[in-house]
């Protein structure tokens, strides 16, 4: 499976943050079970993974990885 994160960040000596943003599209129930799939493996080999909603404040979402966007409340 191919992917494409919409950011990736990388980190010292293991694999990077690869950031996601979810828009409408990634709704649809094969969006879903893709998503989940292709995501699932890249934590297996050792990324973090983080998906912006589109359905969520963005700045709720940022502040939960304040460890990777740097900015704080």
């Amino acid at each position: 499976m191919h992917v494409q994160p919409g950011f990736y960040y990388e980190r010292l000596s293991v694999p990077g943050v690869c950031v996601f943003i979810d828009g409408l599209h990634h709704d649809t129930s094969s969006a879903v079970e893709h998503d989940k799939a292709v995501r699932n493996e890249l934590e297996n080999r050792g990324y973090r993974v983080i998906a912006i909603h589109h359905d969520r404040p963005l700045a709720d979402q940022v502040s939960e990885h304040t460890d990777v966007f740097g900015v704080s409340n």
